[in-house]
């Protein structure tokens, strides 16, 4: 997703959430190139960071400019457990316009 000013915003993945847009054929067939390059980039260990969070770590991350994703783990081995918090971004883009237009 662009800006206003054409600027990279943000990337959405999910493989859950994959719909095929309405698109003639020679079109339809780059979009298939290009998304199939997508995720063999997004699965390149060239461009990933592993790591292991400690009991009281905190990750905080943008989801909208981040992919990002867990590994599998053995449920029969220790606990799992996540909790998300997540911020509108419409709210606090909107503030961040209203503290510039008054400065």
């Amino acid at each position: 997703h662009l800006d206003d000013n054409k600027e990279f915003k943000q990337v959405r993945f999910s493989p859950r959430l994959d719909y095929v847009p309405m698109l003639e054929k020679d079109k339809l067939d780059q979009f298939y190139k290009a998304k199939s390059l997508f995720i063999k980039l997004c699965n390149s260990k060239k461009f990933m960071i592993e790591f292991k969070l400690s009991p009281g770590d905190m990750m905080l991350m943008d989801n909208y400019r981040t992919l990002h994703g867990r590994t599998k783990y053995d449920m029969s081995v220790g606990e799992r457990h996540l909790q998300g918090c997540y911020i509108e971004h419409d709210s606090v883009e909107s503030k961040m316009k209203k503290l510039e237009t008054n400065l």
